[in-house]
């Protein structure tokens, strides 16, 4: 998705048994470092995990 020609970069977290959007961060560059704090929150409102996984899209 682009927006004024810039590519938007998109983050959601999902928790896969209820479909619940718990986490979201949409900007144009999501470092690693911007990404972590979106899953800790997501981990404290909604618990830990057993099972973590993700579709290992490329960030280009």
């Amino acid at each position: 998705m682009y927006l004024r020609g810039r590519k938007l970069r998109i983050l959601i977290v999902i928790d896969n048994f209820s479909r619940l959007v718990v986490g979201t961060l949409v900007d144009f560059f999501i470092p690693a470092s911007r990404v972590l704090p979106v899953i800790e929150k997501s981990i404290a409102l909604y618990s830990r995990p057993r099972i973590f996984r993700t579709d290992n899209a490329p960030s280009s």
